[in-house]
């Protein structure tokens, strides 16, 4: 029977046992036979076998199981969706669709229409002449990106930077909810600067790449996606009228009582189980017992007697907010007087 113990050929070809230090480590001084040291040995073993956890995958699938995956998605316009100057070249002499390089920058307003699709919120922050801008988004044949698609847009010639954390504050999102993708290595180095949360896509140079490098680091990776996943760019817009409507009131009764609140409280459906999961993942704030409930275990007390898994649902005049709570009850006979 071979024994458990490591062996190394001795003078005569004999097997010996190798000395070993306490708990069958090796001795102190030990070397193996391509002269590194056992410990340096297995520390290689372990990172070839475990190669993942250093690499960007590994960091995307932690993103995506937290519910970390960034919401919002601001473009650039002049060399980032289309090639070219816009304020130099007029609408008719931009470069979008047909051979390349327009059919790159195709490509990338596509790719930003599926992340739309998915749920990501789009915006737009360019120094242009915001008229000039939207007369190509609604009559350009090439162009994808029709103006309702975007939920915010800062189209000025103000700092990017401060048209960004606009844009974060009207859509009640912190700047780490955010990504940004630009041409130019200055404006990219300046919101990196003014607000280092925001995850920036660096230029490639080439426009057949930029599709590719917006999608590579997984941003918006997620691991289901729901039906209130894909809602949030129209609720954005909502949110955006609301505000407006709030600021022509006179005081915030004015305003409550102007909204037509409808709040309902129901048992929870099949079809709400996976959202109603994510909303224990993500809420902190608002999260009583501060418990993380799963989709399985939300699932089993669904299905348990002795639990209710109740949601709660907002409309306005402006629209339906959707599942926005949800509670976790537990039945009880118990009577407590008191």
């Amino acid at each position: 029977m071979a024994s458990a113990q490591p062996r190394s050929a001795g003078p005569h070809g004999a097997a010996r046992r190798r000395r070993i230090g306490p708990r069958g480590t090796p001795r102190p001084g030990a070397r193996t036979r391509n002269g590194r040291s056992p410990a340096r040995v297995r520390r290689s073993r372990l990172y070839r076998r475990c190669p993942a956890v250093a690499g960007p995958g590994w960091a995307q699938a932690l993103r995506a199981f937290s519910g970390l995956s960034r919401k919002v998605l601001v473009l650039d316009l002049d060399n980032t969706l289309w090639g070219g100057t816009l304020g130099e070249l007029g609408p008719s002499g931009i470069e979008i669709g047909g051979l390349y390089p327009g059919n790159s920058y195709t490509e990338l307003q596509e790719a930003a229409l599926r992340l739309r699709n998915q749920g990501v919120v789009l915006g737009l922050a360019s120094k242009n002449d915001e008229a000039l801008v939207m007369k190509v988004l609604q009559e350009h044949p090439e162009v994808v990106l029709r103006p309702d698609t975007f939920s915010t847009h800062a189209v000025n010639w103000g700092p990017k930077p401060d048209s960004i954390r606009t844009m974060a504050d009207a859509l009640n999102l912190p700047p780490s909810a955010l990504v940004f993708m630009d041409d130019s290595p200055f404006e990219l180095a300046h919101v990196e600067e003014e607000l280092p949360d925001v995850a920036t896509v660096p230029p490639t140079g080439d426009p057949a790449d930029l599709a590719r490098r917006l999608l590579s680091h997984g941003w918006f990776d997620v691991l289901e996606l729901t039906d209130a996943d894909q809602r949030p760019p129209e609720l954005y817009r909502a949110r955006h009228r609301r505000q407006e409507f709030e600021t022509e009131q006179a005081s915030s009764h004015a305003f409550l009582h102007g909204l037509g609140l409808c709040v309902r409280v129901a048992r929870a459906g099949e079809y709400d189980l996976g959202r109603v999961a994510q909303l224990s993942a993500r809420t902190d704030q608002f999260n009583l017992k501060a418990e993380r409930l799963d989709l399985a275990r939300t699932a089993r007390m669904d299905a348990d007697p002795g639990f209710a898994v109740l949601v709660c649902s907002v409309s306005d005049r402006f629209g339906d907010e959707g599942l926005v709570g949800a509670l976790w009850v537990e039945r009880s006979t118990a009577v407590h007087g008191g």
